[in-house]
């Protein structure tokens, strides 16, 4: 507070090269500023600048107000803007069932309430790239979320634990089914790197995919990151007691893509796991499917060499690794169900991040394959529920808000923990699930805490990567919300998707725990002639705030 004293006597100094209104509006955010210690306060500023990101055009002011709640509605306070001033409304929505909800934003309110729009939403409407990673992922988390008894495999007769070699040969039962759990196809591999953590194997069909020198350097870049994903994860289950996991090559990955249409780039498979006796399909130990590449597409889409080693083999290995170990936290240890979907695929995204682990064990950047899937979140962001599903932008959705809560733990925002490895430990060493598990590791147990939390990354979404962020709770430093990323794709974020309102009443309805960006005309604001009203359907709540 001393600091902002000091500058204000400065500024009033300086009033020969300032006006005093210009003083006034400074000296108020210096204060506001001074003040901002709760991370979940809801009293928030931002600088009174005019510069943006890429594509960024936000009224230019300097307040965040945020909104007050009455009922089932909001007070849309506009008495402090000036006439003819644009504001953008974030708006975000809670709800334990995720129903779409309606809401209506009218000078006064013409029904008391709004009907909740029943219908099981399920993901987003998005024409995307067909990925069919996502829907075996949600398939296999699935069977795995149902596992309620304890299939453990008893301990295996030590004769079955043998110390491989270089150029032995072992089967596997592969998975080659979307819809049976219990379709595989044996498969003959070849031991072809070992390492202190795990074995690579190609299937013998495959083995001219690779060179050896490709091998080679695959394997020790994993090899390179494991011990660290083990620290910061967790540890790895080892039923079959030879402290190693494998990793297989083989094309029935690719063409378990094929039969959906797309690509599967890689999976892991719980039931792997468990005893033999109750599950056919399990090699009873811990073991990654990944594909080969496939540049003429003899066996699914085609997928040249350099860009299925240097983007997708890379960063699945890591991907499903987590899945791995999350199984074995919240199953083995925990004795509770796997992960949620999203929150277990959101976690596995953010493991991709991990090749950028600088040297104080923090993952500084983002995994190339991550990019894509934000860019295909923010540009259709008020049609995505994160917490309903695992599709390609929903899969972006929950990345990039773990990705904020990551670094908001790191900085020092979140009560509860004190870096962003600390917060990953405590999400996978529980037997708590989804919301339930990210607001108990984070902030506190209290489900309302969530609708904070997805308040301020509505906010940091918005205003990240541009002059307006004052606060570090509304910056990225890992990823450029408004930039040119390298990815090998040329992905460019240019920030959210926003709307524009063009009439009062505005209807319009958000995906449950969703975000929405309307931008208001001060024309349309000034001719209502007051303040607003925003109503929204029973079973939900709202929060927001006007960003001038």
């Amino acid at each position: 507070m001393s600091f902002a004293i000091g500058l204000i006597v400065y500024l009033i100094m300086q009033r020969a090269c300032m006006d005093v209104k210009k003083i006034i509006s400074v000296v108020l955010l210096l204060l506001l500023s001074a003040c901002l210690q709760n991370p979940l306060d809801s009293s928030l500023s931002v600088d009174d600048a005019t510069g943006g990101g890429a594509d960024f055009q936000p009224a230019i002011g300097g307040d965040i107000i945020a909104l007050e709640t009455e009922g089932n509605k909001l007070l849309l306070d506009t008495s402090s803007l000036d006439d003819g001033e644009d504001v953008v409304l974030v708006l975000y929505s809670y709800s334990t069932n995720s129903k779409t909800s309606s809401f209506q934003i009218t000078e006064s309110v013409s029904q008391k309430y709004l009907e909740t729009v029943e219908d099981d939403f399920e993901g987003a409407d998005a024409d995307e790239e067909i990925d069919a990673t996502e829907s075996l992922h949600g398939y296999l988390r699935e069977i795995e979320s149902g596992l309620e008894e304890d299939y453990s495999i008893e301990e295996l007769p030590q004769y079955l634990v043998k110390a491989l070699t270089v150029g032995s040969e072992k089967s596997f039962k592969v998975l080659n089914s979307f819809k049976n759990s219990s379709s595989f196809e044996t498969v003959k591999a070849t031991l072809l790197y070992s390492s202190e953590f795990f074995n690579i194997y190609v299937d013998n069909r495959d083995v001219d995919a690779f060179t050896e020198e490709e091998i080679e350097s695959i394997g020790s870049d994993f090899a390179g990151i494991v011990p660290k994903q083990k620290e910061i994860f967790g540890d790895v289950s080892d039923v079959d007691g030879d402290g190693k996991f494998d990793v297989l090559f083989t094309h029935v990955v690719n063409e378990l893509g094929a039969s959906q249409g797309g690509i599967v780039t890689g999976f892991f498979i719980g039931l792997d796991l468990l005893s033999e006796s109750n599950f056919a399909i399990s090699n009873q130990q811990e073991a990654l499917y990944v594909l080969v590449p496939d540049p003429d597409g003899e066996f699914a889409s085609p997928v040249s060499k350099s860009f299925a080693i240097n983007n997708m083999i890379k960063h699945v290995l890591p991907h499903e690794l987590q899945h791995m170990i999350n199984f074995n936290q919240h199953y083995f240890l925990n004795g509770g169900a796997s992960e949620k979907n999203w929150l277990n695929e959101g976690l596995s995204h953010l493991a991709e991040d991990i090749y950028s682990i600088d040297t104080h064990d923090y993952m500084t950047s983002y995994g190339l394959e991550n990019p894509s899937r934000v860019s295909g979140y923010l540009s259709q962001i008020q049609n995505i529920c994160f917490t309903c599903g695992t599709n390609l932008s929903e899969r972006g959705g929950s990345y990039v808000f773990l990705k904020y809560l990551y670094e908001q733990a790191e900085i020092g925002n979140l009560p509860l923990v004190d870096s962003g490895n600390e917060l990953i430990g405590a999400l996978l060493d529980t037997n708590l699930r989804g919301i339930d598990n990210v607001v108990n590791a984070s902030v506190g147990p209290d489900k309302d805490n969530f609708k904070d939390l997805l308040g301020l990354f509505a906010l940091a979404v918005y205003l990240s990567n541009t002059e307006y962020a004052s606060d570090d709770r509304f910056e990225f430093s890992g990823i450029d919300i408004r930039g040119l990323l390298y990815d090998n794709r040329g992905t460019y974020l240019n920030g959210p998707a926003i709307q524009s309102v063009s009439q009062f009443p505005f209807i319009d309805s958000l995906k449950g725990n969703g975000i929405t960006y309307l931008k208001i005309p001060g024309s349309l604001v000034e001719a209502a002639g007051g303040d607003l009203e925003l109503s929204y359907s029973n079973g939900v709540e709202y929060g927001g705030y006007l960003v001038r």
